[in-house]
């Protein structure tokens, strides 16, 4: 049995698992996408930005950014 065997006896299940598939290349793609963006921008400024300590949390007394 090869795939358009498959397919053209499992339409229902064909379709599902290319949904499934979608979404998980999908998943990965935006993941790869955010990773390489982060890491570009960490890059060009730094980490920690300046409104926040050495651990990424908001320095004590700067509430100026909740406002």
């Amino acid at each position: 049995m090869n795939i358009y065997q498959f397919m053209s006896d499992n339409p229902v299940l064909t379709f599902f698992l290319v949904v499934v598939i979608g979404i998980g290349i999908e998943d990965i793609v935006i993941d790869l996408t955010n990773i390489i963006l982060r890491h570009l921008i960490i890059r060009k400024h730094g980490y920690p930005p300046a409104h926040c300590d050495a651990d990424g949390d908001f320095k004590d007394g700067d509430e100026d950014h909740l406002k």
